[in-house]
């Protein structure tokens, strides 16, 4: 392996670049502020808000510990949520808040892996714009983007504990963290399991092999104890564990699991060896040319900033891919333990940490493939063609979901408006025994949320609940609202 290079690293990444993202990332925010303009509260979010209204603040959290779940931070997020937007039914806030903390907790972990790993000192709109860029390439990489990054109860559940992660990795990345850094990280790390189960789960077993590496790498020395890097693993992990043990330990979780079961959809081992490679292969066969953009990504980042680092020859990138290819389907059947364990199929909602991991694992694919020199002489001729075309094709793509869509959310809200509002209007006295409505439209991305034709149907009983209404509601093809 060749000497590192000793020369300053720019100052900033290739203009053409910086501009291609600031342009992509534009039109990804307009299409991320016109989907979350037109969602509305859905499903779940009603069975909170409903529980909330019932039980009141103090009792809300102690009924869904002992009847469903032990996601306690889920919960409680759910409930104030829906309950601060009830009279509308509008998350348009909440979706940019949820927004805002992915993509600062982002920024915050991108910083500090370049001060670090690349010695650089990201500038702030710098680091803003390929912060944006990472999580458009995550939005476009996860499957049923609308439950995951606009449905209240969906994102509470499977992006805050990314976000939260990305927030813990972000105090321990420096060698030698502070007390207090370590103190930051661990509780980050200990509200995960407060939202769910699979990312918290990689997580342990990340920080565990963390530690482990530790160990093993100090076992001559006067013992791990004394090292700063074993302790920057030690105390999160510990955190983790002890908040993944009560969560976890729930009662609330034997109810849903006991009632998984019976409707026929539990899992088992079996199940999570099919499903990690399905969801392995649905990254690769529908999600390649967002994966194709980490790579373009992590190969411009290694050739402006990769100048410190040693060069690799052909043997050591071969061995760094295969290495990085064993770990992707290690931790991606970690990833999916907890999920494909409990429901047989594992939801494509619990898909997310899979697809920050296939991001990373591409980003470091064009990484390595940067400072290795042999490869990056042979693609320097094309790299001036293959990137443009990459990046102008993710426009394009961004460009046509936008069209796409923008019709379709906005009359599916115009018709959930008329609905909720009518609902909410028979507050005091409904005039009959139920409330019929007309089917909604097709909501798109968005997660659709109206009654079903059964008014004994949960999702029909939940908004019932949470409207305070004294009959039921259901929906009939083609009936307009009475």
């Amino acid at each position: 392996m060749a000497q590192a290079h000793q020369a300053t690293p720019p100052a900033s990444l290739p203009k053409s670049f910086f501009y291609a993202i600031f342009v992509s990332n534009l039109l990804f925010l307009v299409l991320l502020f016109v989907l979350a303009w037109s969602n509305r509260l859905a499903t779940d979010d009603f069975c909170a808000l409903g529980v909330l209204r019932q039980r009141g603040i103090p009792g809300f959290l102690g009924w869904w510990w002992n009847n469903w779940s032990g996601r306690w931070a889920e919960r409680f997020s759910v409930s104030i949520g829906a309950f601060l937007v009830s009279a509308t039914g509008r998350t348009l806030l909440y979706n940019l808040f949820a927004f805002t903390f992915v993509l600062v907790s982002s920024w915050s972990l991108l910083r500090s892996l370049f001060r670090c790993y690349l010695f650089v000192q990201l500038k702030t709109l710098e680091g803003l714009n390929l912060a944006v860029f990472l999580v458009n390439l995550l939005f476009f990489t996860s499957f049923n983007r609308g439950g995951v990054w606009f449905w209240l109860s969906g994102s509470t559940t499977h992006l805050w504990p990314v976000a939260c992660v990305f927030w813990g990795i972000s105090f321990i990345v420096p060698e030698k963290p502070s007390n207090g850094a370590i103190a930051l990280a661990s509780a980050f790390f200990a509200m995960a399991p407060g939202f769910s189960e699979c990312t918290p789960v990689l997580t342990l077993f990340l920080l565990g092999t963390g530690m482990g590496y530790v160990m093993w790498r100090t076992r001559t020395k006067n013992g791990s104890w004394n090292e700063r890097r074993f302790h920057k693993f030690y105390w999160p992990c510990l955190a983790l564990l002890i908040s993944c043990v009560i969560g976890f330990t729930a009662p609330g979780n034997a109810v849903r699991m006991a009632l998984i079961v019976q409707n026929g959809r539990g899992g088992d081992l079996g199940n999570v060896v099919e499903s990690a490679f399905h969801v392995m292969q649905m990254h690769l066969l529908h999600r390649g040319p967002w994966l194709v953009l980490a790579v373009v990504t992590g190969y411009i980042i290694g050739d402006t900033y990769g100048i410190k680092m040693a060069r690799l020859n052909g043997r050591s990138l071969l061995l760094r891919l295969c290495a990085l290819s064993v770990i992707l389907i290690i931790t991606c059947f970690v990833a999916i333990f907890p999920a494909a364990l409990a429901v047989a199929g594992a939801p494509e909602r619990a898909w997310v940490p899979i697809s920050v991991l296939f991001v990373a694992a591409f980003f470091l694919s064009g990484f390595f493939l940067s400072i290795t020199d042999s490869v990056r002489t042979r693609l320097a001729p094309l790299a001036g063609v293959l990137i443009p075309f990459c990046l102008l094709g993710g426009m394009g793509l961004t460009v046509f979901y936008l069209v796409r869509q923008a019709p379709v959310v906005t009359r599916y809200a115009t018709v959930w408006d008329a609905h909720y509002q009518f609902m909410r209007s028979k507050q005091d006295s409904c005039g009959a025994s139920e409330l019929v409505f007309g089917a909604l439209p097709p909501a798109g991305w968005l997660p659709s949320g109206g009654p079903t034709p059964d008014p004994k149907h949960w999702i029909n009983g939940c908004m019932k609940g949470a409207l305070e209404l004294k009959c039921d509601i259901r929906w009939r093809p083609e009936t307009p609202p009475r």
